[in-house]
């Protein structure tokens, strides 16, 4: 999802499944691929290396030449769907010793097919506008409360479910 309020930002959220690996339990080294990967990438293009946060792959501003008073940046969220259908995304718990740190993977309340409603949501013309407005304000709306426990993907998601269960309740589909 691409975001942007008025003439701040833009904001590109995006959403990398892993659909194999060796070692699903060794979340570390998966991330450590995808941010190495991400960075060869980016150095390519003369851009600098992403950080590694919380719960994504986070690059330094970067600026368009014709709008540069505008920030852009890429947030990748790691995830994956597990064996009973729900997703699930790659988490850096920092201590602030590396040594204690913790990666782990972190189920996303109801996301139980979220794609396919997401897919029937942008069959029904004009209906994915209301999930773009409603994503904005949800992002906004716990950013300005400070919530961290709400995510990109998790607010995603949250969307998701909203529009579809009104489109189900006013029988559109």
């Amino acid at each position: 999802m691409i975001t942007q309020n008025e003439n701040e930002g833009i904001d590109f959220d995006y959403n990398l499944n892993i659909l194999s690996c060796p070692d699903w339990d060794d979340a570390k080294s998966i991330k450590e691929a995808v941010r190495i990967a991400f960075n060869k990438i980016l150095r390519s293009q003369g851009l600098n290396d992403a950080e590694d946060s919380t719960s994504s792959i986070t690059t330094k501003p970067m600026y368009f030449k014709n709008t540069p008073e505008i920030e852009f940046k890429i947030d990748v969220c790691i995830v994956t769907k597990n064996n009973v259908g729900e997703w699930e995304r790659l988490i850096h718990e920092k201590t602030g010793y590396s040594g204690n740190d913790r990666y782990f993977w972190n189920v996303a309340p109801h996301s139980k097919d979220y794609q396919e409603k997401a897919r029937t949501i942008k069959s029904v013309p004009g209906w994915w506008d209301k999930v773009r407005a409603k994503y904005l304000d949800r992002k906004n709306l716990y950013l300005r409360k400070g919530d961290n426990n709400h995510p990109s993907f998790v607010c995603y998601i949250e969307v998701i479910n909203d529009i579809y269960n009104t489109m189900r309740q006013k029988r559109i589909f």
